[in-house]
């Protein structure tokens, strides 16, 4: 009886566990998403940066425009820069707790195999008890 719970326990424990990895694999699509999404900005940012420097400056007011119009996409671009190195880092933080939980899961599914073989032994033990009795009464 006590095998009995303890698998039934394990196989909780194993639900449990699997619906944290389904909650794992969404976080890591989530950022995988938003890791594409930064690097197609920074794509964005470069390709304005080359347009800024293929422009005629004739006046000292372009050039200040576009001096400053290239320090602001510079600034953007070492933010996107620093939010790629933010999501990377939770990606292999992530990718951690995976993992781990892929550990936990194949050691509570060894552990309810076990369960269950002792259950089997269990009740071959109780059917041979039963056998026996009968054959001595």
């Amino acid at each position: 009886m006590r095998s009995i719970r303890r698998k039934n326990v394990l196989e909780t424990i194993a639900k449990k566990n699997s619906l944290t990895s389904i909650k794992i694999k969404n976080e890591l699509s989530a950022q995988q998403k938003a890791l594409e999404e930064v690097q197609e900005l920074i794509q964005r940012i470069n390709d304005l940066q080359e347009q800024a420097k293929n422009q005629n400056l004739s006046s000292p007011t372009s050039l200040r425009a576009s001096q400053w119009y290239a320090l602001k996409l510079s600034e953007q671009f070492s933010i996107l820069k620093n939010r790629i190195d933010f999501i990377e880092t939770e990606i292999g933080n992530i990718r951690d707790r995976a993992r781990n939980n892929s550990i936990k899961r194949n050691k509570i599914s060894d552990l309810i195999q076990e369960a269950k073989n002792i259950i089997s032994k269990e009740k071959d033990s109780a059917e041979e008890k039963k056998l026996t009795f009968v054959k001595l009464h």
